[in-house]
């Protein structure tokens, strides 16, 4: 089994921005290369950009599209296949020296996740912005926003440890397979039998954000794939994805992401 030491991937770098601890890489593949079982030297995380790839682990296959984020520890092996000409990727490394210096350990993330909150997409969306400034703030702007997204990760590690009533799981199931533009909490309230009053009090206690902000990161995770559309305008994309008008979702989506809706299409 390959072994791959800090900074080495099997993709083609098209950036890489070497920080104190951690490596920034945008890469892309080659069509038809193989990419056989490995490991690497340090733990990352894996943001998938555009196209597509089927990712295999010792515990399951993840089709990564758009938007698909991914973390692996540094000793989880796991091979790529079934890549589209377009596929791309941010890799962002973190050596344990890192953890060291922001008092962490290693461990505190483990084994292989496939991270599917909304709520992290827009954090992962602006430390690529970051890769593309890379000035002298970034090494900060860096720094805080793993630390936010490491603490949004654990918390919720702890909550689906805990006992989670069973609305939970149904709110969850909703939120992320629904039309965000048609989830209110009277629908929620309907499909899972709990008042809307009790579904606003305990709702941050499960999902660690407000609901206004948590539909809101659900519609903008949308809004991310359907821009990799370029026959779709800003306007329709708004619309599918709830939003009440262009200027509504162009002002939330650069408050999430940092970049305006056409400036990250066109990157």
């Amino acid at each position: 089994m390959r072994h791959l030491s800090s900074g080495q991937h099997f993709g083609t770098n098209k950036k890489t921005v070497k920080l104190q601890g951690t490596i920034l890489t945008e890469a892309g593949y080659t069509p038809n290369i193989e990419v056989p079982w490995h490991y690497h030297e340090n733990a990352y995380f894996f943001y998938h950009l555009r196209g597509r790839l089927d990712e295999v682990n010792k515990k399951k296959t993840v089709t990564c599209t758009s938007g698909t984020l991914l973390f692996h520890h540094w000793q989880d092996p796991h091979y790529d296949k079934h890549f589209s000409e377009d596929a791309s990727f941010f890799h962002i490394e973190i050596e344990n020296e890192w953890f060291s210096r922001q008092h962490l350990k290693p461990s505190i993330l483990e084994g292989s996740m496939q991270l599917d909150n909304p709520v992290l997409k827009p954090i992962f969306q602006k430390i690529h912005k970051e890769i593309k400034l890379n000035d002298s703030t970034t090494q900060i702007s860096v720094d805080g926003l793993l630390l936010q997204s490491i603490a949004e990760i654990t918390r919720f590690v702890q909550t689906e440890k805990s006992i989670v009533p069973d609305w939970v799981k149904k709110v969850r199931e909703i939120l992320n397979d629904s039309n965000p533009d048609r989830i209110t909490l009277q629908v929620l309230s309907s499909e899972t039998g709990i008042h809307p009053v009790h579904l606003s009090k305990e709702f941050p206690k499960y999902f660690n954000t407000g609901f206004g902000q948590y539909i809101r990161a659900v519609r903008i995770e949308k809004a991310t794939k359907l821009l990799a559309n370029k026959n779709l305008s800003l306007s329709e994309i708004a619309f599918l994805c709830g939003f009440s008008d262009q200027s509504h979702f162009i002002r939330c989506f650069k408050e999430s992401v940092g970049t305006t809706p056409l400036k990250f299409r066109n990157s």
